[in-house]
């Protein structure tokens, strides 16, 4: 693949010929990168590889970074935790509004004609900035099990938005850089990756495979124009988000629930009788019923076959 360090200083005519050149050797690279500038240009905004022009994006896709500073705030706001890990007040309507739209594969706010996920990179974590561990550790959260929870959550809705999923190694097993934000020219120590993680970890690790599994085989969550279903921003507190997906080789129909940290918002009640569970990322839920309560921190899919 070929990953453009602030791709807005590129032209659209540019980006296109370039894709087109290296589709025609192998159909499977992937070309993709940041569409802003890091600072001013020359080139006039309407011919440039910018986050506003992605409609013009031609088999190339651009980072989300609307849904990162919406979920976690890792570049924007050291010290806020984002949609996902607020648990003192109720979710504003704007950023509610930016979370289904990555989950649909689109951006809130740049209108019509934005709505083809091929062009959307959605992440939470990458190379730059703090690591999901770190960074809630800036934002003053002491707990660990909460950190995991808060950690998980941010990352199922990435591996369940209909856009191209991207992810920092390690995450699955809650990396740190000890701190360091802008690890470029750190040691090989702030780097590294620790792999004794993983074994502490073994149940996030777990989760992530059943994620990537889903995003895989699941025909909805892949990149076709449009999620072929309505995301429902449950109860007016706009605390949980919910969709439906229907799998086509399998005939199964699958419940997607995310539920963010505000805790005075009361039980979140759903019906799921004949559900079962695929993915738990609280990894406490056994059997499902009609009235099934769901919990901060948690995102859970369950499925059943269609009648």
């Amino acid at each position: 693949g070929f990953r453009f360090d602030l791709m807005g200083l590129h032209d659209l005519e540019t980006m296109e010929l370039l894709t087109k050149k290296l589709k025609e050797i192998d159909d499977h690279i992937v070309v993709y990168g940041e569409p802003w500038c890091g600072g001013g240009s020359k080139l006039p905004h309407d011919k440039a590889a910018l986050q506003v022009n992605t409609a013009d994006f031609k088999k190339y896709g651009g980072f989300n970074d609307k849904i990162r500073d919406t979920l976690v705030h890792l570049a924007c706001d050291p010290s806020s935790s984002g949609w996902v890990g607020n648990s003192r007040s109720l979710p504003d309507e704007g950023e509610t509004e930016q979370v289904v739209a990555a989950i649909k594969g689109t951006i809130a706010g740049l209108g019509e004609g934005f709505d083809d996920p091929n062009t959307q990179v959605n992440y939470v974590t990458c190379h730059d900035n703090y690591t999901m561990y770190d960074k809630l550790k800036a934002c003053n959260f002491k707990d660990e099990a909460e950190i995991k929870k808060v950690s998980m959550m941010a990352h199922s809705i990435v591996f369940t938005s209909n856009g191209i999923s991207f992810m920092l190694a390690g995450e699955e097993f809650l990396r740190s850089k000890k701190g360091v934000e802008n690890s470029y020219n750190s040691s090989y120590e702030i780097n590294e990756i620790d792999y004794s993680l993983k074994l502490k970890n073994i149940d996030m690790f777990k989760n992530f495979q059943k994620l990537i599994k889903f995003k895989q085989e699941v025909y909805e969550v892949g990149l076709e124009k449009g999620l072929n279903t309505l995301v429902d921003v449950e109860s007016e507190k706009g605390n949980m988000i919910s969709y439906e997906l229907c799998d086509k080789d399998t005939n199964r129909v699958y419940k997607i629930f995310h539920v963010n940290g505000f805790r005075n918002g009361g039980a979140n009640i759903v019906d799921l009788e004949g559900y079962k569970v695929y993915l738990d990322t609280i990894n406490s839920r056994k059997e499902l019923g009609n009235k099934t309560s769901l919990v901060p921190y948690e995102t859970l899919i369950c499925y059943k076959d269609r009648d």
